[in-house]
């Protein structure tokens, strides 16, 4: 899973709630699952003016 948004709507939340809502049908979808893990990209770049 990958996402980006706009600077303008960063911190709000959008991006949690987004994988909140895939997570939870995933693990409805594929009961066996029992886990999924994530990595963050730590160098992400924030633009200028931000």
């Amino acid at each position: 899973m990958g996402y980006e948004i706009a600077s303008k709507y960063w911190g709000q939340g959008i991006a949690t709630i987004a994988v909140k809502m895939a997570l939870n049908s995933v693990f409805r979808d594929f009961p066996q699952l029992v886990r999924v893990q994530a990595m963050a990209d730590v160098e992400t770049k924030l633009l200028k003016g931000s």
